[in-house]
């Protein structure tokens, strides 16, 4: 159907309404107001959080900034625009699933719960690609390592970033590494998730 010639094209916008005004005594209860039946995070939870994201980037940045640009160097002298090449493709590849990973973390379950199976994925996709990385023969092995490793040590390291503020309590998720206290939580959230 065509618009006559006495028709606007555009509609006009409603009037938006004001914000209602909100008591910042009322946000802030609500705010740390959260599910009560999660177990208590101690120290040592923390402390392995922090060593695991530890482990994950020395795993990760490691081959970035030395051993790939050394490889690269070796395999293709004077070619220094490949590591640029082969670090954008990782990160393309990375961009592209991450969304897909995510969702079918998500849906996963199993007696490990939801992500440990991804984490222990990853982590070997990365220690596997770690190795073929620093065998290759050649600059496409060297890429592909390079975008498996990136892809295997982003899961882990996404993993250990949204364990905190799932598995804790919101006093203890403001204190562990890389959470974020101000994620909505489900009430059903558990430390097994």
């Amino acid at each position: 159907m065509t618009p006559s010639n006495d028709e606007p094209l555009i509609t006009p916008l409603p009037a938006s309404t004001p914000a209602p005004a909100v008591n910042a005594v009322e946000l802030d209860q609500t705010a740390t107001a959260g599910p009560t039946d999660l177990p208590k995070v101690g120290a040592r939870y923390i402390w392995f959080m922090v060593l695991a994201q530890f482990g994950v980037f020395m795993a990760f940045i490691t081959p970035l900034a030395i051993s790939l640009s050394i490889r690269v160097a070796e395999l293709a002298p004077g070619h220094d625009e490949v590591l640029g090449y082969i670090t954008g493709a990782g990160a393309l590849f990375v961009m592209l699933t991450a969304p897909f990973m995510g969702v079918w973390s998500d849906r996963t379950r199993t007696r490990f719960g939801r992500r440990r199976p991804f984490m222990v994925g990853g982590m070997v996709v990365g220690v596997v690609s770690l190795v073929v990385m620093a065998l290759a023969p050649s600059l496409f092995v060297l890429g592909l390592g390079w975008v498996l490793a990136q892809w295997g040590w982003g899961r882990c390291s996404a993993i250990c970033r949204s364990r905190p503020p799932i598995a804790c309590p919101s006093p203890s998720a403001a204190r562990s590494p890389g959470s974020r206290a101000s994620r909505p939580r489900s009430p059903r959230c558990s430390a097994s998730s």
